[in-house]
């Protein structure tokens, strides 16, 4: 892929932190998935075979705690709860999350 007219360069990650354990699974929460990926602002950069990483707005997550329909179990519930205080405590409106 060449993108015209526009000066992308690539700069190599030095270091990521990964949390000691995943907020969610995407192969079993299918449901919650699909809604945090028809955010407006969900940046989606998986590949075919649904690795890689996504940046979701914590304002989507939150929508989909709030969600009756998505029938998160309480772990799950508990955890992306907790990602949103995180990143409300580091000033963050996004998420990044590795699917791997």
């Amino acid at each position: 892929m060449h993108i015209e007219n526009m000066s992308i360069r690539a700069h190599k990650i030095i270091s990521l932190e990964y949390a000691q354990f995943p907020s969610f699974n995407c192969n079993c929460e299918t449901d919650l998935l699909d809604f945090l990926m028809e955010g407006e602002y969900t940046h989606d950069g998986r590949n075919d075979d649904g690795s890689g990483m996504v940046e979701i707005a914590v304002e989507r997550l939150q929508e989909s705690i709030e969600n009756s329909m998505l029938k998160l179990d309480k772990g799950t519930r508990d955890d992306i709860e907790a990602d949103i205080v995180w990143a409300k405590q580091k000033g963050r409106d996004f998420i990044t999350y590795d699917c791997f």
